[in-house]
């Protein structure tokens, strides 16, 4: 109830400070776990994460540098 009368209040701003004032809301809601942040990672993608950065930590030399990348990449698409 009392997020939908924020969001009433916002409304009735000047179109450009109601994203302004809307992010900063929503940075307080969420800072004060008054409402789950919409941006968080799935927890499936934060284990993917940790399971690529073991390995990458296990063999830390295993595929390319990123100059090569980056070279390939330019010699590809001719850039």
């Amino acid at each position: 109830m009392i997020i939908e009368n924020i969001k009433q209040n916002i409304e009735q701003l000047p179109e450009y400070l109601q994203v302004e004032v809307s992010d900063f809301v929503e940075y307080l809601l969420v800072k004060y776990q008054i409402i789950s942040n919409q941006n968080d990672i799935p927890e499936e993608h934060k284990r993917i994460l940790k399971e690529r950065y073991k390995k990458m930590q296990e063999n830390p030399n295993a595929g390319e540098s990123w100059d090569t990348i980056k070279n390939e990449l330019m010699q590809k698409y001719a850039l």
